[in-house]
C-alpha cells in the first residue's frame, strides 16, 4: 500500500538513484543546462531539506520499497507575487502625495504580514512505478504539507520535454502561468 512520509536520513540510499534518474533524463534532454554530476544530491543537502521548518522531502513508500519522492519548500515570494506586488506598489505610488517615500514605508511595513509560497521542487518517481499513482500522490502530499503551513499559493516548475508530468500537474488543477523560453547562443 502507497504511503508518502516525511525523508529519514536513512533514505539517502534510497533516494539517490532516484536523484541520479532526473539527473539523467534532464542531460538527456538538455545538456548544455545539466552537466555530467555522480552524485546530485549530497547528504548534507538531504539533512537540510529533512530539517528545515521551511521545506520538506516526501517520500512514496511501498512495502518497504522507496518509489519516489518530491521536495516543497516556502519561498518569500513568487515571481508572480513581486510582479503584483511591484504593479501595485506603483500604482500606490500615483495615488500617494508622499512619493517614494511613502511607497518604500508601505513595502517595510507589508513585510511582516506577507505570506510565503509553496514551491514544489522535484517530484521524482522510479521508472517502474509510473503510471501507478506516486506522482500524484507524491504532489498532493506537497500540497497538504503547503496548505498546513497557510501558503496562499503552490507553484512548480516543468521543462516542456516533460509532458507527461505537465499533464499530470494540470489533472492536478495547476495552471499555466509563463513560458520561459530559450535560445542557445553556443555552437554554429
Amino acid at each position: 500500500m502507497l504511503r508518502i512520509r516525511a525523508a529519514k536520513r536513512s533514505d539517502y540510499v534510497d533516494l539517490l538513484p532516484l536523484v541520479r534518474e532526473l539527473h539523467r533524463v534532464h542531460r538527456l534532454a538538455l545538456p548544455e543546462m545539466f552537466p555530467p554530476n555522480d552524485k546530485p544530491l549530497s547528504r548534507l543537502a538531504l539533512r537540510r531539506r529533512i530539517h528545515s521548518p521551511h521545506a520538506a522531502c516526501l517520500v512514496a513508500v511501498d512495502g518497504g520499497e522507496v518509489l519516489g519522492y518530491a521536495i516543497v519548500s516556502l519561498v518569500p515570494t513568487s515571481p508572480l507575487d513581486r510582479i503584483v506586488m511591484r504593479l501595485s506598489s506603483l500604482a500606490s505610488v500615483a495615488r500617494l502625495s508622499g512619493g517614494i517615500w511613502s511607497w518604500r514605508q508601505q513595502m517595510s511595513s507589508d513585510q511582516g504580514t506577507r505570506r510565503r509560497t509553496a514551491f514544489i521542487d522535484e517530484v521524482v518517481v522510479a521508472p517502474t512505478a509510473r503510471g501507478r499513482g506516486v506522482g500524484a500522490a507524491l504532489t498532493e502530499a506537497c500540497v497538504a504539507w503547503s496548505r498546513e503551513r497557510k501558503a496562499p499559493a503552490v507553484e512548480l516548475q516543468v521543462w516542456d520535454f516533460n509532458q507527461t508530468a505537465a499533464e499530470l500537474y494540470s489533472r492536478l488543477d495547476f495552471v499555466m502561468l509563463r513560458r520561459i523560453m530559450r535560445k542557445s547562443l553556443e555552437g554554429p
